[in-house]
């Protein structure tokens, strides 16, 4: 009985060291193809070894376009995936002392559109909501200088929109951006009077506003 207990405690011990260790590397290479068709489980490995050798090379996926990794740390991972698409991945602790990994997958067109998705170590797409609503007002800061036609017509640009997220390298924070589309020249100067990104930071959980 005594023994078997040891061997439950041991169990459990390398479960955790197990979550623990674990890098967005070894994300990167162990993903599904699926995730990203075009990119080989080969290519993906000559990217980092690439990194490894500090050479940040570009290889070409199956598109016939350039694929660049331009930052790899144990948590966190940039890869320009082609001209019009980017991919960030990091990893983020949970409060049972796992971790999870957020992925923000970015079209780069003339507006940028992310999507975000989170996944467990064994690739398992996690259900729920880990970012915020914001309404069209969170993005808008007004000043003293805009006047109340003009804050009712900036109210109005923004409701058609884009949103882009970007996940800090150093940090467990996450930044969002709104992009209204469809703008003159002479509204996006307006808008761009007001527009204002929002901070969020992972508790564990989710991602939250930034006291």
């Amino acid at each position: 009985m005594k023994k078997n207990i040891i061997l439950l405690l041991f169990s459990a011990l390398a479960c955790t060291l197990s979550a623990q260790d674990i890098t967005v590397k070894q994300m990167w290479l162990s993903q599904p193809d699926s995730i990203i068709p075009y990119l080989t489980e080969q290519t993906r490995q000559q990217l980092v070894d690439s990194t490894a050798k500090g050479e940040m090379q570009e290889v070409t996926n199956l598109f016939s376009e350039d694929t660049k990794l331009t930052a790899l740390t144990a948590d966190y991972l940039s890869v320009n995936l082609s001209a019009s698409s980017k991919l960030t991945m990091k990893l983020l602790p949970t409060e049972d002392n796992n971790h999870i990994l957020c992925m923000v997958q970015t079209y780069m067109g003339p507006l940028p559109d992310s999507h975000i998705t989170l996944y467990d170590s064994k690739w398992q797409k996690i259900a729920g909501n880990f970012v915020p609503e914001f309404t069209a007002d969170s993005f808008l800061a007004r000043t003293d200088s805009i006047d109340d036609e003009e804050w009712h017509q900036a109210r109005k640009l923004i409701e058609t929109r884009l949103i882009s997220y970007e996940l800090s390298a150093t940090d467990n924070s996450l930044k969002v951006s709104c992009s209204p589309i469809l703008l003159s020249s002479e509204q996006q100067t307006l808008i761009d009077k007001l527009l204002r990104t929002r901070l969020l930071v992972w508790d564990g959980k989710r991602f939250v506003e930034k006291d």
